[in-house]
């Protein structure tokens, strides 16, 4: 079965830290992984955080950005664009788990991976966020935390 990458455990492939060889290994069994349509959005948000932090220099950025871009275009992820059956998830995940410190955005991914899991997509969320990786469980998905 495939696994559904959370930004923060994409990230991982672009730029190493801790969790990025647990990641690696682990998708390396993988068939497939897929992630949301929000989750390339977020990516360039990363990046460009990366750059704000000084992690990065433009120019390394910009390759990438070049690289996620290419990997998206190959197919070495499938992304899933967003629905509205997937906003309505997303607002009922937050009034369960909204008081747990879900957020509107990982709400979505969620949302998402929710719905991959229903019609037998995938079989766990993988995220490298502390409070996705406490609520997943809860909304019924299996989870694997590369920094864990």
């Amino acid at each position: 079965m495939a696994v559904f990458l959370d930004t923060s455990a994409l990230a991982k492939l672009y730029h190493q830290e801790p969790g990025t060889s647990a990641l690696e290994s682990r998708l390396a069994a993988e068939p497939v992984a897929f992630v949301s349509r929000i989750g390339v959005v977020e990516m360039h948000s990363v990046l460009a955080g990366m750059v704000r932090a000084k992690e990065l220099d433009p120019a390394a950025m910009e390759l990438l950005r070049r690289r996620f871009r290419s990997d998206a275009r190959n197919n070495k992820f499938r992304v899933t664009t967003l629905r509205e059956s997937h906003y309505q998830k997303a607002e009922e995940l937050l009034v369960t788990h909204g008081s747990r410190g879900l957020r509107a955005l990982d709400a979505l991914q969620l949302a998402v991976a929710l719905n991959l899991f229903e019609h037998q997509l995938i079989d766990t969320f993988i995220a490298a966020d502390r409070i996705l990786c406490h609520v997943a469980p809860l909304a019924g998905l299996k989870t694997f935390n590369p920094e864990a």
